[in-house]
């Protein structure tokens, strides 16, 4: 709630700033229907809040009340910021912006400051510094909304000009400041930016503006100031008209500084070049090619010389470039259909798709609807399982995700990093069947198709979104049936992802906290590199022909389960399901179990218990993890037990905490409340006491694999993190010891309700 000079008006405020500026950002309603009539004491003739709004801008901006609590508040905050952001991309593009700026004072500044200058800033000093810069003069005003543009206008002005306008005094300084500041544009304008000179032109143009030479605008100005009287600037309104005094040819505006000649020879050469080549009429040629020259450049022997050009230089040059024979790269033929209504009939008489029983229901239920969620669940003669929900929230759109179980676990210790690469693989190489990757791309893009894949420690997804209007949902039931049935493996595209897989594995180990990271989960799970990214030597032992096996051998129809939400209609999507995924050539073995995977082993090795990363760095600065295993999201354990067998309190029974107790998510839903209470417990002890910048929980239960794992990351300093890390383990020993009282929880309930919604 923001306080006008009249009374309170309801506005939405914020602020950032940069480099380069501070941005006030304040957002009101325009009129006053819905405040209570006498909010303003009746000042308010016509409902219009935007004086008020302004005048609350205004306080806030050029006249705030800078008080010692709220220093000393926002100096912690931005002292625990600089902490917080100083991670590795953060320092990336800090080393960035000290390499580009070197010539100047930005290269060895911070937009939040040094660490040093901030804890010694006093309030005199914050009020001098705001008081220099912080002033109307220096400030740039936008308005955009609902508004009545005149009166705005005059509210705008109202602060400052009253109702008596400006002196002769005033008048005489504006205008000699206007003369002195255009002048001085002249004076640097062979030192301005060849890119912000585009820039400007270019919006020019696009707005239909007219543009002049500075020079030319300087001398303008000069000669029309001196015929201005006093009277005038109170009575001119300025508005847009159409009528210029300014043209250039067909529309283009040129601005030209040191290398005039350059730009104009580059405007009128490519625009003869074009009426020579095309014969095109000066009527109906719109484009336009603009461009900016240095004034100096470097000659062979690295010296400064004047740039110099003409246009006949450039004309030849483009006429040279237009003669030569450009070679036209055949079209490629865009498929209207990756699978032909032939092919599919062929397929339906070799392949006989049926729907089949539910593996959870009774052998006669094909089709299982459940009014709760209202999603609909089939099963088809190949094994594949799918699950769909009509949704008019979609908007004749739908997505499809395939979950294709296995994942990097199935990966064996002789192919590490095999699932990863294989999936990202496929995905680079993007062709199916006898069709290109570039005809797959237009294809999706004719049909409004988006894909992609992924690979996790239990999974490989992939997932599409499309639009239902003409034939899409049959369009991308086609690319799914020929990324399970005709993939293609591409060698080219196979190191490509292995270069990238290899790009990730050396920069984690650049990163202070992915590093710290890997260490701990490679001691934490006896060295399995399944749980982490595959490293230089594993992925030189892959090759293409590995990748595809261990990844096509998770293709298997009773492994697959496809998932729909959209706006279609039920007819079409179970004629889709059954024409494009009952076609899916079945698996001879498709009713068996996939294969196992390797057993996951955790280490208790006393030596694995702690460890430290030194990592080279730019500032000192520590990051710890505290981690270990839990079970997976149903609870059980990686011996494979059920957790929630072995707790005195568990008891079966019919009663309804018993039946709660029963629910597949019981030990999910438990493990929510359980991170919210001690990520409450660790901002109080740590963060609040100073030990740490940062402290987050991370849990990650798995649906197959019988685990899961929590890991508590903190941000301190080298001085306090050995005390920081005491203090996390100190609170999750408490956790198992202390018993929480029920106000407790259903605070924390509550809260986490708030948090949910």
């Amino acid at each position: 709630m923001i306080h006008s000079s009249k009374d309170k008006i309801g506005v939405t405020s914020s602020a950032r700033m940069d480099f380069i500026r501070t941005d006030y950002y304040f957002s009101s309603q325009t009129i006053l229907e819905h405040f209570d009539k006498d909010i303003l004491n009746g000042d308010l003739d016509d409902g219009d809040l935007v004086p008020y709004v302004l005048d609350a801008l205004s306080k806030q901006t050029f006249k705030p009340k800078i008080q010692a609590s709220v220093l000393e508040k926002q100096r912690h905050i931005v002292l625990s910021e600089l902490q917080m952001s100083n991670t590795i991309d953060d320092r990336i593009e800090l080393q960035l912006c000290q390499h580009l700026h070197s010539e100047n004072k930005l290269s060895k500044r911070r937009i939040l400051g040094l660490e040093d200058q901030i804890k010694k800033w006093s309030i005199a000093q914050i009020k001098r510094f705001h008081k220099r810069w912080y002033f109307p003069g220096n400030a740039t005003l936008y308005i955009v909304g609902d508004i009545n543009v005149s009166k705005t206008i005059d509210a705008i002005q109202v602060r400052r000009l009253k109702e008596l306008g400006i002196n002769y005094g005033e008048f005489s300084l504006h205008k000699d400041v206007i003369l002195k500041d255009s002048a001085h544009l002249i004076a640097v304008l062979d030192n301005s930016s060849s890119s912000e000179i585009v820039d400007f032109l270019m919006d020019k143009d696009v707005l239909g503006h007219p543009i002049m030479d500075q020079r030319e605008a300087h001398q303008c100005i000069a000669s029309v100031a001196t015929t201005i009287t006093l009277e005038e600037p109170k009575l001119i309104k300025l508005t847009n008209t159409s009528k210029t005094p300014f043209h250039s040819l067909h529309g283009n505006y040129i601005v030209s500084f040191k290398a005039t000649r350059f730009i104009i020879g580059v405007f009128f050469a490519i625009y003869q070049c074009h009426l020579a080549r095309w014969q095109f009429t000066s009527d109906i040629w719109q484009e336009a090619i603009m461009a900016c020259a240095p004034t100096t450049h470097e000659d062979g022997k690295g010296e400064l010389v004047e740039f110099t050009i003409n246009p006949s230089e450039i004309e030849s040059a483009i006429k040279q470039g237009l003669e030569e024979l450009i070679y036209v790269e055949p079209d490629i033929e865009v498929p209207t259909e990756l699978i032909s209504s032939s092919r599919l009939q062929e397929l339906w008489l070799e392949r006989h798709p049926t729907f089949i029983p539910l593996i959870s229901s009774n052998a006669n239920v094909n089709k299982l609807h459940d009014k709760g969620t209202d999603i609909t669940q089939r099963r088809l003669s190949n094994g594949i399982s799918v699950n769909y929900k009509i949704s008019k929230n979609e908007g004749d759109e739908a997505i499809m995700r395939v979950i294709i179980g296995g994942g990097r676990a199935l990966e064996s210790s002789d192919l590490k990093g095999a699932v990863a690469v294989g999936v990202q693989t496929l995905f680079e190489g993007g062709c199916v069947g006898h069709f290109s990757k570039e005809q797959v791309e237009r294809f999706c893009l004719k049909n409004m198709i988006r894909y992609s894949m992924e690979s996790t420690e239990e999974f490989i997804s992939m997932e599409f979104i499309f639009k239902l209007r003409d034939n899409g949902m049959q369009a991308a039931f086609q690319l799914l049936h020929m990324f399970l049935e005709h993939g293609v493996w591409l060698e080219e595209a196979f190191e490509r992802a292995r270069q990238l897989h290899l790009s990730n594995f050396e920069s984690n180990l650049k990163s202070l906290e992915k590093s710290t990271t890997r260490k701990l989960m490679l001691a934490m799970l006896d060295g399995d590199e399944r749980f982490v990214e595959p490293t230089q030597i594993s992925l030189q032992n892959l090759t293409l022909q590995s990748v595809k096996d261990v990844v096509s051998n998770q293709f298997i129809g009773n492994n697959i389960e496809i998932s729909m939400v959209g706006d279609f209609v039920e007819e079409d999507v179970e004629s889709s399901i059954i024409n494009y995924l009952g076609t899916v050539k079945a698996t001879k073995n498709f009713k068996e179990e996939l294969h196992q995977h390797d057993p996951i082993m955790y280490s208790i090795t006393p030596s694995h218990l702690q460890s430290e990363v030194l990592l080279k760095d730019t500032e000192e600065r520590t990051y710890a993890c505290v981690a270990g295993l839990v079970p997976n999201i149903w609870g059980f354990t990686i011996d494979g037990k059920q957790c929630l067998d072995s707790m005195s309190s568990y008891v079966k029974g019919e009663d309804l905490q018993s039946r709660f107790h029963d629910h597949p998510l019981f030990f999910d839903i438990t493990m929510e409340f359980v991170t919210f209470i001690i990520v409450d417990t660790l901002r109080k002890d740590v963060i609040a006491s100073g030990l740490a910048y940062k402290a987050d929980l991370d849990l990650r239960l798995f649906q197959k694999l019988n685990l899961g794992w929590y890991m508590i990351s903190l941000i301190s300093t080298p001085s306090k993190v050995h005390k920081t890390v005491d203090v996390c383990k100190k609170v999750l020993k408490d956790f198992r010891s202390e018993e929480i009282s029920q106000k407790y929880l259903d605070k924390v309930f509550h809260e986490w309700s708030l948090f949910q919604n």
